[in-house]
């Protein structure tokens, strides 16, 4: 699903003509995690309809060594929610909520 979503919010960066980056980076434990150049938002994209806690720490360490970035994860769940200093949210709400990305 990742995949599909990076390639959406591009065609919308480029529809809009808003010049925005995106990049990926690994974190000291060699998770990968998307992320802007922007107000350094970065997202993980899940699947799954459930969010076990090993889905979150990618994220999370991308937090850690930069405080000031906002995360997100897009799942294939229905509810949107706040865990700690991460959003989930469903993809519909993710995909709604698109121009804040960016």
């Amino acid at each position: 699903m990742e995949t599909p979503l990076f390639q959406h919010v591009r065609a919308y960066n480029d529809l809009r003509s808003l010049g925005y980056r995106l990049y990926y980076r690994q974190t000291r434990a060699g998770r990968e995690v998307d992320y802007g150049e922007r107000r350094l938002k970065a997202f993980e994209v899940k699947r799954s309809s459930r969010i076990r806690d090993e889905d979150l720490r990618g994220l999370s360490e991308f937090l850690d060594d930069y405080p000031m970035a906002e995360g997100r994860l897009l799942y294939g769940g229905e509810r949107s929610y706040r865990e700690g200093r991460i959003e989930i949210l469903s993809y519909e709400e993710g995909l709604r909520r698109l121009p804040e990305f960016l």
